[in-house]
């Protein structure tokens, strides 16, 4: 899967793309939709493109596509962050948070002070899809 991790300020992911197990390479997880939004998903990473078009669109909630009940992703946009599991309904966060299969070690870190980028790198050390190459995005809320 991945760790997305959100501090308040900064949004961070690791860029590690895994298949059926295997680290197979790197890949883009924080994506810029337009102007100030960004998306960053968590679980197949075929279903960013999906979820991305359905953001696009407008979200619309009669239009829903259909994602697998272990994705997970943050929207990014300058009026805060939301949370989206595989129902797709909006949740706005207001605290730190942690996405993905490495979460649990993401939000230990930032609960000992450690920002985001700075947790998903510790959580690279714990979970084996989670690599230590971050990618960052700061929020302009």
């Amino acid at each position: 899967m991945t760790t997305i991790a959100w501090d308040g300020k900064t949004l961070a992911a690791d860029t590690q793309l895994t298949m059926s197990g295997v680290d197979v390479g790197t890949t883009t997880k924080i994506i810029k939709l337009s102007g100030k939004i960004y998306i960053a998903t968590a679980g197949y990473h075929a279903q960013t493109g999906i979820f991305k078009d359905w953001i696009l669109g407008g979200e619309p909630q009669d239009k829903k596509p259909e994602v697998s009940d272990d994705f997970v992703a943050f929207k990014l946009t300058n009026t805060g962050l939301f949370e989206y599991d595989f129902l797709l309904y909006p949740m706005e966060v207001t605290n730190r948070c942690a996405i993905g299969s490495g979460w649990e070690w993401a939000m230990a870190a930032m609960d000992h002070g450690d920002d985001a980028e700075q947790a998903v790198k510790y959580a690279s050390t714990r979970d084996v899809f989670t690599n230590s190459l971050v990618q960052t995005i700061q929020a302009t809320t």
